[in-house]
């Protein structure tokens, strides 16, 4: 028996939709008609929760950076339960990123890159997760070097410059992590 989906549902349905297109055709495939076909939901509702394109970017941004902030959250109270430091869990919650996001995140961007200020809730983010990550750091420059080796490794992979094995790309992110355990005051 198949579990029916609330009413409530609708969006997140229609966001999958979104996100199987770009991840699958990229961008410039990414219309309300792809979504309507991908999705199984009539035309009228998917314009109903997204009117247009630019607002279903909205949309996909918005559930990107939600995602991000509720692994952040869960990283700080593993952290305060565990009576550990924040800035190892913090590390690993932000560096873990699967093929599929890589594809939403790569197509997002070519999406975005003629309207930035569409970016502008996961640059809110950015700023909040340093801020977080550097917070009680014994060492502010080290956590701020860590955080940018991590993005590092993220954005060259993201933009298809990455030259690492898997496994060495692991191993790099494992250090980078470990070196988090030092920054505790």
């Amino acid at each position: 028996m198949t579990e029916q989906k609330p009413r409530n549902d609708t969006r997140e349905t229609i966001l999958d939709a979104a996100e199987k297109v770009v991840a699958e055709s990229g961008a410039r495939r990414l219309t309300i008609d792809a979504v309507v076909e991908r999705s199984g939901i009539s035309k009228g509702g998917v314009l109903y929760h997204f009117p247009n394109k630019s607002a279903l970017l909205d949309g996909m941004v918005f559930r990107m950076v939600q995602s991000f902030e509720e692994k952040l959250a869960m990283a700080e109270d593993t952290a305060r339960a565990a009576g550990e430091p924040v800035q190892p869990h913090i590390a690993r919650a932000m560096s873990v990123k699967n093929d599929h996001q890589k594809q939403v995140a790569q197509a997002l961007l070519a999406a975005i890159s003629e309207e930035p200020a569409r970016l502008e809730p996961a640059h809110r983010l950015l700023r909040e997760v340093d801020q977080r990550f550097i917070d009680g750091s014994s060492d502010p420059v080290m956590s701020q070097i860590i955080m940018l080796a991590l993005d590092g490794l993220h954005h060259r992979a993201l933009l298809g410059f990455d030259v690492f094995t898997p496994d060495i790309r692991d191993a790099i992110r494992e250090r980078l992590i470990d070196m988090t355990w030092t920054l505790h005051s």
